[in-house]
């Protein structure tokens, strides 16, 4: 199945053509960080909601498509997106199915959450994606995943002051 048959969203209810992107901070962001509007296609729509837990925050948006980017915009337009939320402090962001989110500390275990991210940038590392509009989708590795997972961890662990 293409990327974009695969990507969905429930809105109000019913499930349409979108994105789930979410953003991992320990502790308390600092600033709300706004949505890059400006560079989607028109007729995006985003609903912002928060999850948070003892020295957690993830700011996840749910982001209605109603017309996909040119194949050549989307690698740019997830980075950009994606990065807009590390400025703000998250340290990792990323790109998720539904059904594929787990609390920390199981936050990117590949038990709990694989084959459930697609994209994801990190300040370290950059963006890394592996779905693309107009080819077969496709997720993230486990291994990859393990590697966030444990950056999750060291985060969650230096905030606690633990590291």
């Amino acid at each position: 199945m293409l990327t974009e048959q695969s990507l969905g969203i429930f809105w109000y209810g019913e499930e349409v053509d979108g994105l789930l992107l979410y953003a991992f901070w320990p502790g308390l962001p600092e600033a709300d960080p706004l949505f890059p509007k400006g560079i989607w296609p028109p007729g995006i729509e985003v609903q912002r909601s928060r999850l948070s837990g003892q020295g957690w925050t993830v700011l996840k948006w749910d982001v209605l498509i109603s017309q996909w980017p040119l194949k050549e915009q989307w690698g740019p337009l997830l980075e950009e997106t994606l990065k807009s939320l590390c400025r703000a402090g998250a340290i990792v962001a990323w790109c998720g199915l539904e059904g594929h989110f787990a609390d920390p500390p199981s936050l990117f275990d590949p038990e709990e959450m694989s084959e459930g991210v697609y994209a994801y940038y990190i300040p370290q590392v950059g963006f890394r994606c592996a779905a693309w509009l107009g080819e077969k989708f496709a997720t993230i590795g486990d291994d990859e995943l393990l590697n966030l997972h444990r950056l999750v961890d060291t985060a969650m662990g230096a905030h606690d002051g633990k590291t």
